[in-house]
């Protein structure tokens, strides 16, 4: 294992001492909170364990050489920000982009036998990043942003990512903690250091705590809410993305108990109470009604913190609006374009971690432009990243992960099926049994900052099931419409099933109803379908496997694609609905 310098010389002293009184624990800061966190939890061994490395006030001479390779080509909004050299060694942290907006942030660590580069994963759209520490191995960045798409100006801006240890994997921007929420009033890089030392309690509240107290606030009311606030109040964060926020409202323990702030506070927390989680004990977390997709939006929760024996409540977090609708009709993109070579050129500035793999395709539409691309990440791996580029706007991205694994180089293509101001990515490959797979993935239409990856669209590969031609592909899905689900009469065809009654199960799939067996994660049309008849729709348990007896609270619906799966992410399968959610249509379950 590597030890930074100052690690080492850490340990060193600390032995120097031994024989010595046992030295006072060191106070709980919130730079140290994330590195001392337990291991054990939902996140358990897969929590991140960064080096523990601070950053300098200047990156030292001996990294601009290796940081200039990076720079060059690139219209960098943000840094580079490193720590110390040791031994040669040193991560520094870096935004490209434009000026004014930064469209992907990298973390490069750099050792004399080689360099390691990261695109950080879930950066938030239309950032500009102001200042920045690195403390603990943790990246902290923060800053607003601009207008776009369905989030507001001046958002603020709060990132917290871990350093990758020689050989791990790229970071993500991760969750914000109820320790990190007054890091949004950070004004300064000097600000943001003094509240990194901010002294914490030595603990978080168990989960028995963090739902007894949300409860107690949901039946006692204002006078209960501000019996349990710190000495700072709480703000009300509406969150439109990962790590962007705006202060919404704001509760103060002096306040009025009549005051329509409180009154808001209140509300917000006992529609939380109705379906919630309080298993991370530091916070409840709400139950979405409807899949939001992994890291979309941070769901609507309480921020909890411990205050000696009582709990408080540090912040509530809020769900934004949903995406505004685009008036009018929309252009459709053009045609698509194989290797240009200006797609090509702009794919390899967009790749700094790897290198570009198999043809680039691209479209436009007026001055709009879309381009996709493989690429074979130098650390390992292959991503496929789709890229819209707007003038005066920093290049918006994307990945797609819809294909699943596959052998060799994929052959992708842009489509624009619905012709609803987003687009589609088609993909193809062969899988390791030597098959043709295809995917289907889109950009939403209305766009939202809340989407990373283009969604898979089960709905249209539904449409062209089994198809690998494009231009059977195509056929299959000109004038594609979708047809959603009605959320209130699936939900109560499921409540009638869900005792398993023969007849009324009978009578939900109208007589018919297919089984799709499948062994791919995530590909739940890659199997070979059996249409069941009547008479082997006699027992609903057997027939719907992991479905049986589930109602809507027991899953996560996509009901514009007129499926659900189940909300517990561990247990593979699909749901699918027929005529508007009036009827069962199919079932897809994986198996061993």
């Amino acid at each position: 294992m590597r030890l930074h310098h100052l690690a080492l010389a850490a340990a060193v002293g600390a032995a120097a001492c031994e024989g010595t009184a046992p030295a006072r624990p060191a106070a709980r800061t919130i730079a140290s909170a994330r590195r001392n966190a337990p291991r054990a939890g939902r996140r358990g061994a897969n929590a991140p364990s960064p080096p523990a490395v601070d950053s300098v006030a200047r990156c030292p001479e001996e990294t601009f050489r290796t940081l200039a390779r990076y720079r060059a080509g690139r219209t960098v909004h943000f840094g580079p920000m490193c720590t110390e050299v040791f031994r040669g060694r040193f991560s520094a942290v870096m935004a490209t982009g434009t000026a004014d907006e930064a469209s992907d942030v990298w973390v490069l660590f750099h050792d004399p036998r080689g360099d390691e580069i990261h695109r950080v994963r879930r950066w938030p759209v239309g950032a500009r990043i102001a200042f920045g520490r690195i403390a603990q191995g943790w990246v902290y960045l923060l800053g607003r942003t601009a207008a776009t798409e369905d989030m507001p100006a001046n958002t603020n801006v709060l990132t917290i990512f871990p350093l990758p240890r020689p050989g791990g994997a790229a970071p993500e921007v991760g969750q914000l903690s109820p320790l990190e929420a007054g890091l949004l009033r950070a004004s300064d890089v000097d600000d943001l250091d003094r509240r990194l030392t901010f002294e914490m309690p030595p603990a978080d509240p168990s989960p028995q705590e963090a739902e007894r107290t949300v409860r107690a606030i949901a039946e006692g009311g204002p006078n209960a809410l501000l019996d349990h606030l710190t000495p700072e109040g709480a703000p009300t964060l509406r969150a439109w993305q990962l790590g962007a926020f705006q202060e919404s409202n704001y509760v103060s323990p002096q306040g009025d108990p009549t005051s329509p702030h409180l009154a808001r506070a209140v509300a917000l927390i006992r529609e939380l109470s109705q379906s919630m989680d309080c298993s991370a004990g530091d916070r409840c977390i709400g139950r979405p009604a409807q899949a939001l997709g992994r890291g979309a939006i941070p769901p609507t929760q309480v921020m909890l913190l411990k205050d000696g024996q009582r709990v408080v409540v540090a912040a509530l977090l809020a769900e934004a609006g949903a995406p505004h609708e685009e008036g009018g009709r929309v252009t459709p993109w053009g045609a698509e374009r194989i290797d240009d070579a200006d797609d090509r050129t702009l794919a390899e500035r967009f790749a700094m971690d790897g290198a570009v793999v198999g043809p680039v395709v691209g479209a436009a539409r007026g001055e709009e432009r879309v381009v996709a691309f493989e690429v074979g990440v130098a650390s390992g791996g292959r991503e496929v990243r789709a890229y819209v580029i707007a003038p005066g706007r920093a290049p918006r991205a994307y990945v797609d992960r819809s294909l699943g694994e596959v052998t060799g180089d994929r052959t992708l293509h842009l489509r624009d099926f619905e012709r609803d101001g987003g687009f589609e990515l088609v993909s193809t490959g062969q899988h390791r049994d030597g098959a043709t797979v295809v995917s289907i993935a889109s950009q939403a239409a209305p766009r939202s900052v809340a989407q990373h990856a283009l969604a898979h669209r089960l709905d249209m590969l539904r449409v062209a099931f089994n198809l690998t031609e494009m231009r059977a592909i195509d056929g299959a899905l000109r004038g594609y419409r979708p047809s959603p689900a009605d959320p209130e009469t699936a939900c109560a065809l499921l409540e009638r099933v869900a005792p398993l009654e023969p007849r009324a199960f009978l009578a939900a799939t109208g007589g018919t109803l297919a089984v799709i067996p499948y062994r791919e994660p995530g590909q739940p049309l890659r199997g070979e379908p059996r249409r069941l008849a009547r008479r082997e729709l006699g027992d609903p348990r057997s027939v719907l496997g992991i479905f049986a007896g589930q109602r809507c609270g027991d899953l996560r619906c996509d009901w514009p694609q007129s499926l659900c799966h189940l909300a517990d992410e561990s247990r593979e399968g699909v749901l699918w609905f027929g005529d508007g959610g009036r009827r069962i249509a199919a079932v897809s379950l994986q198996t061993p």
